[in-house]
């Protein structure tokens, strides 16, 4: 199984297979420091179009996540269960994971 930071550029869902339409996009050429780096301590911000994306690709990946609908569900409980002081990506990955079949 790969590791946390091999997890690279796994595009399973993608911008059209967002569920909600009101996340923050940089402009052309911009992107949020936390897209690129390995998971980690860094901040993450749940309003952030590209870094929900890049989260929600490196757990399918890390996990072997194939289908829209597990994308889904990790959107979901990002923006409605996700505990307001959790705010590091490695944070969220770890209560997601453990709150995976709650």
């Amino acid at each position: 199984m790969p590791t946390i930071h091999q997890a690279k550029a796994y595009a399973f869902y993608t911008k059209e297979d967002l569920v909600y339409s009101d996340y923050q996009w940089p402009s052309t050429g911009q992107e949020e420091p936390s897209v690129s780096s390995p998971l980690g301590e860094d901040q993450f911000n749940r309003y952030a179009g590209r870094e929900v994306l890049a989260l929600i690709n490196t757990i399918a990946q890390v996990h072997g996540l194939q289908y829209t609908i597990s994308g889904k569900k990790i959107e979901k409980m990002i923006r409605k269960a996700l505990p307001a002081q959790l705010s590091t990506r490695k944070e969220v990955k770890d209560w997601i994971v453990l709150n995976w079949n709650s």
